[in-house]
Order: structure tokens, then sequence, then C-alpha cells
């Protein structure tokens, strides 16, 4: 599976030789399930440079991410290309990708059978009094999973207490939500999960992940789901002190010889606080700076709704410097107070 991230630039060379003057390309991008469009979604044409640059160059990045939506997060993407010897176009390549809204240094990468969006992840998550109920606790990460390669995408979760498995089965390229822990005692304090694959005759591992569950009994967690660098959901839990601020403005004038406000609104702010963690989750915390999706919620579901973040720094802090490491951020709520549109 060749998947790549179009919050990056994604280039596509054409190169047919010096005999061309002009390249093309078609894109074909269609959600995952869906049926591949018999016409294309965009159509670029490049006139080569001269006889000696006659590679054209096209970056397919941001007619994509057009296509992608947080419902969305995994399209599929087939590239034409094309070459013009006079009035006529010659048909050249085709190459078949899926894509995301992440980001990484090589654009690119191949990953067989499947591919794990979450990239860095929190391995802690909040310890529900009921599972059932309160099902946004447990947080989730996105596997892109090729099963014409593989029927099955088996999920182990084991403890010191037992073990329990999830199978999922569909068919192509699918985005399978994989929740971290599940509805059963034997993980109420930690669990392993293991992701596997099946080759035809048995289930082969392929990741392993430990978790941990946080008991919170003093104040009120957050649960903060972002878009990360792979373009996949990721989840950070903060588990300590919250603090909610208002912030109001408006426009004075002088009406009848008194002063009046008009067009008054305020804006909610929110700090965070990660309570004590590894120094790895610093990898985390640069990713949800870095991301344009946030969502919060509140464990009471008493505070929720999407946000923007107001931090714009972050120092790294390590076990060695700094002994403990608690991270504080804050947020902005999208939604003013009140709710006018212009």
């Amino acid at each position: 599976m060749n998947i790549f991230f179009c919050r990056t630039p994604f280039i596509i060379d054409v190169n047919a030789g010096a005999i061309p003057i002009a390249t093309k390309v078609e894109l074909f991008i269609w959600n995952l399930g869906e049926a591949e469009p018999t016409t294309p979604t965009h159509t670029i044409e490049k006139p080569i440079f001269s006889p000696t640059q006659f590679i054209c160059e096209y970056n397919i990045s941001p007619f994509v991410s057009d296509a992608i939506t947080p419902a969305n997060r995994v399209v599929n993407c087939k590239v034409k290309t094309y070459y013009r010897l006079w009035a006529a176009w010659f048909y050249n390549e085709t190459f078949d990708y899926v894509s995301s809204y992440g980001y990484a240094l090589n654009a690119s990468i191949v990953i067989s059978p499947s591919h794990t969006l979450i990239g860095e992840y929190d391995k802690r998550y909040l310890r529900p009094s009921f599972f059932a109920s309160e099902p946004y606790l447990i947080p989730k990460f996105d596997v892109v999973f090729d099963f014409d390669f593989s029927t099955t995408l088996r999920v182990v979760y084991t403890s010191s207490l037992g073990s329990e498995t999830i199978d999922y089965i569909g068919t192509g390229i699918e985005v399978v939500e994989v929740p971290l822990t599940i509805d059963n005692p034997f993980f109420v304090d930690s669990n392993e999960m293991q992701l596997q694959y099946f080759d035809g005759t048995d289930y082969i591992p392929y990741e392993t992940y430990n978790i941990e569950s946080v008991c919170e009994p003093k104040f009120t967690p957050y649960v903060v789901s972002f878009i990360n660098s792979r373009g996949g959901f990721s989840y950070l839990t903060f588990f300590k002190k919250s603090t909610i601020s208002n912030e109001f403005k408006g426009s004075d004038y002088n009406l009848l010889g008194a002063k009046q406000s008009f067009n008054v609104n305020g804006a909610q702010n929110i700090k965070l606080n990660t309570g004590w963690c590894d120094e790895n989750i610093k990898q985390v915390i640069k990713e949800l700076l870095l991301s344009e999706y946030v969502y919060l919620i509140s464990a009471d579901t008493i505070t929720s709704g999407q946000a923007i973040i107001k931090t714009s720094s972050f120092t790294e802090k390590t076990n060695l410097n700094d002994k403990v490491i608690n991270y504080e951020i804050e947020f902005e709520f999208s939604t003013p107070l009140i709710q006018n549109y212009v």
C-alpha cells in the first residue's frame, strides 16, 4: 500500500524524454468504500521547459487535501500521466495511492500489509466508572488496513487477568478505529494491545502497545482529540487542574451624550494540565500544537466543543533536567459566547 501525506508537498514527476512538447496528469480522487470515478477529478497540464529540461513536476497535495474531511480522513488517489506530441496525447503510466491529511519529511511511504496512522500517542487514558456509558473516555486510533492483502485485522487485548480478541473484517482499504482498551474488568488497570494480520494460515503480530489507565479522583479531566502527523485521530487526556476564563470585547460609542457598547461578545478560554507524564509525550504535544483540527470534552460532558490552540510554543522537558514533567496548554473554544454570524 502506498500512502502519502497531503499537508506536505507530494510531487509526481512526468518524464517521457525530450520528445514531448507538454505533459499532463489526471487525478481520480474518491472516498474509501465508494466507486472509482470514471472521469478525472482534476486535470493539470504543463509544457516542457526546454529540450534539456523536459521533466515536469506536479504537486498534487493541494488537490487531494480538498477531498479530506474529519469524517473521511483517508481517500483513494489514482494518478494517470500523459505526454503530448503536437496534437495527440499519449498515455505514460499510472500510480495508485491512498492519502491522509498528515505531514512528513518524506511525504510518501510504502506499507504492507497495513499502516497505523497514530504516529506518537499518549498511552494513558482515564479510568471510567462505566465503560459503556462513557465511551468517549476510551481513546482510539486509526488503522488503515488493506483487506485485499489480509482478510482479517485482529486486535488482542491482554493483562495478567486474561485476554480478549476482536476481529475486523472488510473489503479493500478501510480505516478501522481501534480502541486502546475495551469494556472488560480484566483491563481496568492496564493492558497490552497487539495488532495482528491473517496471512492465510496464521495470525502474524506486527504492532504492540502497552496501555495504562489512570484514576483521577480530584480534578475533572479533559480528553482532547486532534488530527495528528499521519492524518489520523490522536487523543490526549489532561488529567490535572483546568482553569476556564472568559474574554469580552465590544465597541463603545457616544450616543445622545452617553457612552454605550455595541457588538459585545465573548470568548471562552481554558488552560489544561497533562499531569505527571513520561518525557516521550513531548512528541504528542508537538503534534497537538501543529494540528488544524482540535476538539475537547470534559469527563463530565459539561464542557465540550471545537477549539483552537492559543499556546504558541513549549519547551521540551526531560526527566534528567526536570525530574517530573507536566505540560500546560491553553485553548480557546471556536464558538463565541453569542453565536452571531456576519
